[in-house]
């Protein structure tokens, strides 16, 4: 997973299959849509999520690649700042606010609720809870409840198919794909794991894990 992509050490990972390629499905601005799921709050599906704040950054409808980058950075400095900027997108006070919630009720009740499996989070169990903390915490505890209950619903997918999920990372699923197997098996796999859409995909593929082209589906 921590393989470099520059160095052409990832080449030496091809399929398996005579007729085989290797499908990388990623999730496209995943940390960003799930705080927003998580908080009740709804970003456009047809527009990248830094294109959809990097506008209201900028105040300009079409944005530079230079800016399409300094607004990335500009919004994970946002989240995970020390500071709070109050003049920003309503995206970001609504975060804040879960972000105190979350401070309140585990100092009122000693204890949190993961965010989709509700399981509880002692307030014992973390060491030295701070409101960035508590947040990065429970962002992360969000991306494996809801990947992996994703993950499982597509294993009666791959039953009976030569193909197989062979990695997964927290923002992209990587799959060894035998094309005897059907497009609808892709289709199938990208609907369950964007949970019908909430959560856009892009999808490549190549017949080695470093030269992989973006596939329209």
């Amino acid at each position: 997973a921590a393989l470099s992509k520059k160095d052409g050490t990832r080449k030496m990972f091809t399929s398996r299959h005579e007729n085989g390629v290797l499908v990388s499905m990623d999730f496209e601005s995943f940390h960003l849509r799930l705080i927003a799921d998580m908080i009740g709050y709804q970003f456009p599906t047809d527009m990248a999520v830094h294109e959809y704040l990097g506008r209201q950054y900028f105040d300009k409808d079409e944005l530079t690649p230079e800016e399409y980058d300094e607004g990335k950075q500009i919004s994970f400095t946002l989240l995970y700042g020390e500071g709070r900027d109050m003049e920003v997108p309503e995206f970001f006070t609504e975060v804040y606010k879960y972000v105190d919630m979350l401070m309140v009720l585990l100092n009122q009740n000693g204890y949190i609720l993961s965010p989709y499996f509700k399981r509880e989070i002692r307030k014992d169990r973390i060491e030295e809870p701070t409101p960035s903390k508590v947040f990065n915490y429970m962002v992360q505890l969000a991306e494996t409840e809801l990947n992996l209950a994703a993950i499982n619903k597509i294993r009666p997918l791959f039953e009976g198919k030569k193909s197989c999920p062979v990695l997964y990372t927290y923002d992209s699923v990587l799959f060894d794909y035998d094309m005897t197997d059907g497009k609808e098996l892709l289709t199938d796999t990208i609907q369950i794991l964007s949970h019908d859409g909430k959560f856009p995909m892009r999808v490549d593929y190549g017949t080695n894990y470093n030269d992989l082209k973006r596939l329209q589906i």
